[in-house]
């Protein structure tokens, strides 16, 4: 987890240093998950299968035809069965290593892309929840193109997590949902810095706090005041009495 963004962003790495994919801030190496080198271990790891494999397919051919000729002195049938069966065999190992090859960086492929959406929601949750593919370019190393594309498949598969909007002057605006599923969320900064996505002190729905009744108390009545306000009082209610005598 970033301590400056408080999101569970992987690391780009620039050079010998690393960098918080949601904020930029610089991180310590080896303190999260790779966004730069996600999916390369697999990749290098299904070119090496794949050498491996043409290098045994060429010595297997090359050792079937040797076998298969010098039990061809002895018989022409067994040369062609025991030099077609280690070809065979050669074949078999190198259709394997094909395979072994394009299932590794189908995984490499599934790891960078888990990477990059993980970093998407994380520079998300830094940006109050809308993102346009050229931030997320500039934040990825990517470019637009692919951050596009990547956002766009995201909004795709996703529908109500990610959501496409147009701006005024026609800008595109891919609008993530909360954890909870609401739109339009925003910081709530009400403990300095916001949580990780998904905790509590992460993205609330923006909603207008109730009105408050604010009873005010009236002054209280001095004691001394008290003889005088009774005495008025009394010359108000005795005053219509003459005036019904006089008529």
């Amino acid at each position: 987890m970033c301590p400056h963004c408080r999101t569970n962003a992987p690391l780009i790495y620039r050079g010998m240093k690393a960098y918080c994919a949601a904020c930029g801030a610089p991180r310590g190496v080896l303190s999260g998950a790779s966004l730069t080198h996600a999916g390369k271990p697999a990749h290098v790891a299904g070119a090496v299968v794949h050498a491996f494999g043409w290098l045994l397919f060429v010595l297997g051919l090359g050792f079937a035809a040797i076998v298969g000729l010098l039990f061809a002195l002895l018989s022409a049938t067994a040369g062609l069965v025991i030099g077609g069966f280690f070809a065979l065999l050669s074949l078999t190992v190198f259709l394997l290593a094909r395979y072994g090859k394009k299932r590794l960086e189908s995984e490499g492929e599934e790891a960078r892309e888990l990477r990059r959406e993980q970093a998407l929601y994380a520079l998300a949750a830094t940006h109050g929840g809308r993102l346009q593919a050229y931030e997320a370019a500039a934040a990825l190393d990517m470019t637009v193109k692919d951050a596009d594309d990547l956002l766009t498949r995201l909004a795709k598969q996703r529908p109500e997590q990610v959501d496409v909007e147009i701006g005024d002057q026609g800008e595109v605006f891919y609008e993530f949902a909360a954890p909870g599923g609401a739109r339009g969320f925003v910081y709530a900064k009400s403990w300095g810095m916001p949580g990780p996505w998904g905790s509590a002190g992460g993205f609330r729905v923006a909603q207008p706090s109730p009105a408050r009744r604010v009873r005010v108390a009236e002054p209280p009545v001095a004691e001394s005041n008290k003889p005088i306000l009774d005495a008025e009082f009394e010359a108000i209610e005795e005053e219509p009495a003459p005036r019904k005598a006089r008529t």
